[in-house]
C-alpha cells in the first residue's frame, strides 16, 4: 500500500498543476477578451489616426461617451499607477485631444510609476502644445525609458518646433538613433545641414542609413511638386507588402487629389495589414469629398471584404460626425 502513495501523491500534484494551468489559461483568455472588447473599433481608430496627424474637428470622440471620457480622466489621478497608464492609453487611442492636460499632469506626477507610457500617449494626440513638455522629458537625465518614449512622442507629433531640441538629443548616445528618426519623420529643411553631416560621417552603418533616409525625405518635400514622388513611394511600398505610412501622412497634409488613386489602390492591396488599412482610410478621409467618394466605391464593390469593412467604418465616421478633417490649429 505504501508503494502506491507516491503515485497517488504525484497524481494529486499533477491534478493540482492542471487546475492551476487551467485557471491561468482562463484568466489569460479573459484578459485577452476584455482587452479586445475595450479596444476602439475601426471607425474610432481612423478618427484617432487623423488626430495624431494634427487633423481634427469638433467632437472628434466618435463612439465615446462623455461619461466614459470623464471616468478615464478621473483614473489618471488614481493611486494605482497602472490604472493611470491604462487610462492614458484609452484616451489617446480614441483621439481625445482634450485629455492632453490631464495626461501631462499625470506624467509629471511621482505617483505614475511608468511615465514613459504616458509620454507615448501624449504624442499620440498629435498636439504641438506638448512639444515643450516632451522636450523636457526627453532631456532629463534620470529616467532613460522616459527619455526614449518622449523622443518617440516628439516623432509622432512631428512638429518643426522640435527640430533644434532633437538635434541636441542626437548628442546623447541613448537617444541618438530615435532623434535622427524623428528628424526624418518631421522632414523640416532646418535639419538638413545637420543630417547631411551625420550621413557623411556616421558612427555606424545603421546611423548612416537613418540619416540618409531623413535627408532623402526632406529633399523630396522641398521639391516644387512633391506629389508624384510621394505617390511613387506609396505605390512601391504597397507592392512590397509593407506600406510607407510616412508617405500617406505627407499626402494627407498636402491634400492633393492626385494622391487618391494611389491611396485607393493601396487600400485594396491584399498584403497590407489591418493597421495599414486604417492609415490609408484616414488618408482618404483627409482628402475630403473626393476621398469619401473613393471609399464609397470600395464599399459598393467589396462590401463584405476586409477592405470594404474598413471603408464602411470610415464612411460611418463621416455619417456620425458630419465633418471633413481639417488641419488643427498649431
Amino acid at each position: 500500500m505504501n508503494r502506491k502513495r507516491p503515485d497517488k501523491q504525484r497524481s494529486g500534484l499533477w491534478g493540482l498543476f492542471g487546475l492551476v494551468a487551467a485557471f491561468s489559461l482562463a484568466m489569460t483568455l479573459g484578459q485577452f477578451i476584455a482587452t479586445k472588447r475595450a479596444a476602439p473599433d475601426t471607425s474610432v481608430r481612423i478618427a484617432a489616426t487623423l488626430v495624431s496627424w494634427g487633423l481634427t474637428t469638433d467632437g472628434l470622440s466618435v463612439g465615446v461617451s462623455a461619461d466614459e471620457i470623464d471616468r478615464h480622466v478621473g483614473l489618471l489621478r488614481s493611486p494605482d499607477g497602472e490604472k493611470r497608464v491604462r487610462a492614458a492609453d484609452w484616451l489617446a487611442s480614441r483621439g481625445v485631444r482634450d485629455a492632453g492636460p490631464h495626461i501631462a499632469a499625470a506624467m509629471a506626477d511621482a505617483g505614475t510609476l511608468r511615465p514613459c507610457q504616458l509620454a507615448h500617449s501624449l504624442g499620440q494626440l498629435g498636439d504641438e502644445q506638448w512639444v515643450g513638455t516632451l522636450v523636457a522629458a526627453a532631456k532629463q537625465p534620470r529616467n532613460l525609458d522616459l527619455r526614449a518614449c518622449a523622443t518617440l512622442a516628439l516623432s509622432e507629433i512631428a512638429s518643426p518646433s522640435s527640430v533644434d531640441a532633437l538635434i541636441d538629443l542626437c548628442r546623447l548616445d541613448s537617444s541618438r538613433s530615435m532623434a535622427l528618426e524623428a528628424l526624418g519623420r518631421i522632414g523640416d529643411p532646418s535639419a538638413l545641414e545637420f543630417l547631411r553631416s551625420v550621413a557623411t560621417s556616421p558612427r555606424d552603418e545603421a546611423e548612416g542609413e537613418i540619416a540618409r533616409r531623413a535627408v532623402e525625405r526632406i529633399e523630396l518635400m522641398q521639391r516644387a511638386d512633391p506629389i508624384p514622388l510621394l505617390v511613387a513611394r506609396l505605390e512601391t511600398s504597397g507592392r512590397g507588402g509593407r506600406l510607407e505610412t510616412w508617405s500617406v501622412r505627407a499626402l494627407a497634409r498636402l491634400h492633393d487629389a492626385r494622391a487618391i488613386p494611389a491611396l485607393l489602390d493601396a487600400l485594396r492591396h491584399p498584403q497590407i495589414s489591418r493597421n495599414e488599412r486604417i492609415v490609408v482610410a484616414a488618408g482618404l478621409l483627409a482628402h475630403g469629398e473626393a476621398g469619401t467618394t473613393a471609399l464609397q466605391q470600395v464599399v459598393d464593390n467589396q462590401p463584405q471584404s476586409k477592405v470594404g469593412r474598413t471603408a464602411m467604418a470610415a464612411l460611418r465616421l463621416i455619417d456620425t460626425m458630419g465633418y471633413a478633417p481639417t488641419l488643427a490649429s498649431r
